[in-house]
């Protein structure tokens, strides 16, 4: 009997045979803007939802699971065209977290057979200039749906300020970050800053007709802790599950691939052709 039991509380322990922590939630349209489902805010179904590396959506009752995975520093939502986070489309991975819903609000500025947005790249500044104003004012006369800084923010620095000033509450639009090669910073690892103040390094949303990929740089000043092999191996399950009428947009500060489309890793590869790819 003791052998008996002291195998069981090690198969427990390693998870086999008992109930691994996971993490979820639901996707709801947040009436309020207030991040938190109130009574009578309904959920969405077939919303996609990712911690990085597995990828599914959100079934009937707009409600996720994804399985517990040590290595997941978020979990994400792919936002659907129509739609914009009512607070921000990620959520850091905590153990004391055991609910990971994201709200979402009708974006009245997409429509579904075009997009006007706005991309802004190597801004490499930590001074306030005209240009915030002027990218400001034009996204509110252009009813731009959204600004897409394309990376180099630049450097510590460079990095806290953008966070601060350029940033989707201030801009009056949602505004997202690609992380550039002078964005790996010193630190834990190249991209802990930027996962600190702006969330996830690669992520994907829906805008307008098109499906969105923001992918990262796979080196620079630091070195970052994910791999290329990482990031492909989440891409095919992200692209495996966006519409098929969606035509797929791929936003980076320097993607460095070659004229055959087909994303290497070391073990890894994707033949992006084959997922309706358009820029």
């Amino acid at each position: 009997m003791k052998s008996k039991y002291m195998l069981l509380t090690s198969l427990l322990a390693l998870g086999i045979g008992g109930v691994n922590a996971q993490y979820r939630g639901q996707v709801f349209i947040d009436s309020n803007g207030n991040g938190k489902q109130d009574i009578g805010e309904n959920t969405i179904e077939n919303v996609v939802v990712s911690d990085g590396y597995q990828v599914v959506k959100t079934n009937a009752a707009g409600h996720f699971e994804l399985p517990d995975n040590p290595k997941a520093r978020f979990v994400f939502a792919t936002i659907p065209t129509g739609f914009k986070s009512s607070k921000t489309h990620f959520l850091k991975t905590d153990a004391q977290q055991k609910d990971y819903s994201i709200g979402l609000v009708k974006d009245p500025s997409q429509n579904p057979d075009e997009l006007n947005f706005i991309q802004i790249t190597d801004t490499e500044t930590a001074l306030y200039g005209s240009w915030v104003e002027n990218v400001r004012k034009y996204a509110a006369n252009q009813q731009s749906s959204l600004v897409m800084h394309t990376g180099d923010i630049c450097y510590e620095p460079g990095m806290r300020f953008h966070a601060q000033q350029v940033n989707s509450q201030l801009m009056g639009v949602p505004v997202y970050y690609a992380v550039g090669n002078h964005d790996l910073v010193k630190g834990e690892y190249g991209e802990k800053l930027f996962e600190d103040l702006f969330g996830p390094t690669y992520y994907s949303f829906d805008a307008g007709p098109a499906h969105f990929v923001v992918t990262p740089m796979w080196g620079g000043d630091y070195q970052p802790s994910y791999t290329k092999d990482q990031v492909i191996a989440w891409l095919k399950k992200d692209l495996e599950l966006k519409d098929k009428n969606k035509p797929v947009v791929f936003i980076n500060h320097d993607f460095a691939i070659g004229p055959d489309f087909v994303l290497k890793g070391k073990t890894e590869e994707i033949d992006l052709k084959k997922y309706n790819l358009k820029a």
